[in-house]
């Protein structure tokens, strides 16, 4: 077929990999991408000899030959990527419902830049903490900021950095790497650039703070002495960094929840509380993806008696980014936008 499957004869089995190339995007989803066909009555020691099609011939240890055909509904799905038509694939998905299929088209989605089509396929896996980690990229207002997320999921950190570097993002680049606790090379940037050292050595002091811990690396040691930390002076120029980037993508403040969107670009300069209350919207978020419902007195009996009285979950916005299971970050230490 001209489209990326992979097939191969293992313990009796032909397993196709509908996606290969999903084992650099997430790992997590290579089980949602193979299907398997019994061939027990192949025997051992056969061999793939040619695939037209759909139509796989293999031939056995004593020479005979025998035909197996795979879904064809695989091909129609890179017919349709190939010319563009992403809603044609996502319509061929939710038809035939196929789990494979689904796991297919998540990762070419991810790894084109298709989060729409990318959301529809992990709410189908039923995968919640990378629903709200692809949810949290669809507010970003700038495309390289999106395309560096997108980068980082596929755990890409060199290449997530380059991008917001090569779109002069420099305080991007320098948070990315707070988030992830490479609290050196964010200095290093900090200090290239000549731009928000303090709010690096900042967040630095705060994280060994709460660590009880003492600064241990040479870099912040030499520059601790020589920088005044203003957390006021720090918010303004965190401020100032998103509306440019408002400004650059052409979008007005006040259409994006004016200052309740600038709280939640500045909801890891809070407190301890401001971060707790952060993880549990987090939650009721999640919970809110897999339909599961806080029972208590009051709602005892309710949707159960009548199927027509059952309570819809709020899906409320989430308030902070969240990251795929597989990303450093700590809301107690540091809680980035």
């Amino acid at each position: 077929p001209d489209c990326d499957i992979l097939l191969a004869l293992s313990d009796k089995q032909l397993v196709i990999w509908y996606y290969p190339g999903i084992v650099w995007c997430d790992v997590d989803l290579i089980p949602y991408s193979i299907a398997k066909i019994d061939t027990h009555n192949i025997g051992n020691n056969a061999k793939i000899i040619s695939i037209e099609g759909t139509l796989v011939t293999i031939r056995k240890k004593n020479g005979d030959e025998e035909i197996i055909n795979f879904s064809p509904l695989p091909l129609a799905m890179y017919d349709a990527i190939r010319d563009g038509k992403w809603n044609k694939a996502l319509r061929l998905c939710n038809i035939c419902n196929d789990e494979s299929l689904w796991g297919s088209l998540t990762g070419l989605a991810i790894d084109n830049g298709q989060i729409e089509v990318a959301l529809q396929g992990l709410t189908s896996l039923e995968e919640p903490d990378k629903i709200l980690f692809l949810r949290s990229i669809q507010d970003l207002p700038l495309q390289p900021q999106r395309d560096a997320e997108l980068c980082l999921y596929r755990k890409n950190i060199k290449g997530a950095e380059n991008i917001l570097l090569q779109n002069d993002l420099i305080y991007r680049a320098i948070e990315l790497n707070m988030r992830l606790f490479k609290w050196k090379r964010a200095l290093e940037i900090a200090i290239d650039y000549r731009t928000h050292i303090d709010t690096v050595i900042a967040f630095r002091n705060r994280y060994l703070e709460k660590l009880r811990k003492n600064e241990s690396i040479d870099l912040f040691i030499k520059y601790k002495n020589e920088v005044d930390i203003n957390w006021n002076v720090i918010e303004e120029k965190c401020r100032q960094e998103r509306d440019k980037e408002y400004q650059m993508a052409g979008i007005k403040i006040s259409g994006i929840r004016g200052d309740e969107r600038v709280n939640e670009h500045l909801s890891f300069l809070q407190n301890d509380t401001k971060s707790i209350r952060t993880r549990n919207t987090g939650r009721k978020e999640l919970e809110a993806l897999l339909g599961i419902m806080q029972k208590n007195e009051d709602d005892r009996g309710r949707g159960f008696n009548n199927a027509g009285s059952q309570q819809t979950p709020v899906y409320s916005e989430v308030e902070s980014n969240n990251n795929d299971s597989d990303n450093l970050n700590d809301a107690n230490v540091v809680n980035i936008d």
